[in-house]
């Protein structure tokens, strides 16, 4: 069982590195095979200080050569949009301050008009 899993990692790391080399990816990666029958996931990526590790939890080679597969296209349309992501994450923060400072504002207006209106 052992000798299977390792020439199922080697496999793994065969295809990773072909995957990588067609898409022209210089960025070090590495791939682990967790073979768990009670996972509610695939796989996952996860990025490190110096190298992105992908984590396959499906049983079998070929569903984790599919989940390899899944797991690169999916790290690599993530990446492609972080910019944008981080940039919508900005203008929603500065929006969020722009509403809550005129939240304020209009709270202040109404109690300066209700204290208006109770004094006479």
């Amino acid at each position: 069982m052992e000798q299977k899993h390792h020439i199922g990692v080697l496999l793994l790391r065969e295809e990773l590195e072909k995957m990588l080399s067609a898409a022209g990816i210089t960025r070090r990666f590495d791939v682990q095979w967790r073979p768990k029958h009670d996972s509610k996931i695939e796989g996952k990526v996860e990025d490190r200080k110096y190298d992105t590790m992908i984590t396959i939890y499906s049983e079998d080679i070929g569903t984790a050569m599919d989940t390899l597969r899944h797991e690169l296209v999916d790290y690599i349309i993530s990446d492609a949009i972080k910019p944008y992501l981080k940039a919508i994450n900005a203008l929603l923060s500065v929006i969020g301050e722009v509403a809550y400072q005129r939240k304020e504002q209009g709270v202040e207006s109404l109690l300066r008009l209700l204290d208006g209106k109770m004094k006479r």
